[in-house]
């Protein structure tokens, strides 16, 4: 059989006869991987809500965030967890890539490529125009 006239497969479309029409499963999103809007208010749900002045609080250290994902980042790689990133100049950690690489661009002078974008983020150096 030639690939492009062969059957619906039966392992994707669950069943072994030929059919025009494909079927499709709750979570297949199909070519493209769009779906409505209404599977996406339901598919993903925080687990945190805003405090009464908006702002999202985490439960362990009690710092708090205006924005979700700052405290789901917190969470997952700052709160309860022990730097691991040392500064290969003088030795102080970080526990986040992008804080070592500021300080290594502000503190020591020295600039890769990664941390003079930081920094220009910042508004502290100018780029080339």
């Amino acid at each position: 059989m030639d690939v492009t006239t062969a059957p619906f497969s039966a392992s994707l479309y669950g069943s072994e006869e030929s059919s025009s029409s494909p079927v499709v499963r709750s979570g297949d999103r199909g070519i493209g991987g769009g779906s409505n809007a209404a599977s996406n208010s339901t598919a993903r749900k925080k687990k945190y809500a805003p405090n009464e002045q908006g702002r999202y609080v985490c439960t362990q250290c009690g710092r708090s965030y205006a924005a979700y994902h700052n405290l789901m980042r917190h969470m997952r790689y700052e709160c309860g967890l022990p730097p691991r990133f040392p500064c290969h100049v003088c030795g102080r950690f970080f526990r986040r890539k992008d804080d070592l690489q500021r300080h290594i661009a502000r503190i020591h002078g020295i600039l890769d490529g990664s941390a003079a974008l930081l920094l220009a983020g910042d508004g502290i150096i100018k780029q080339d125009e």
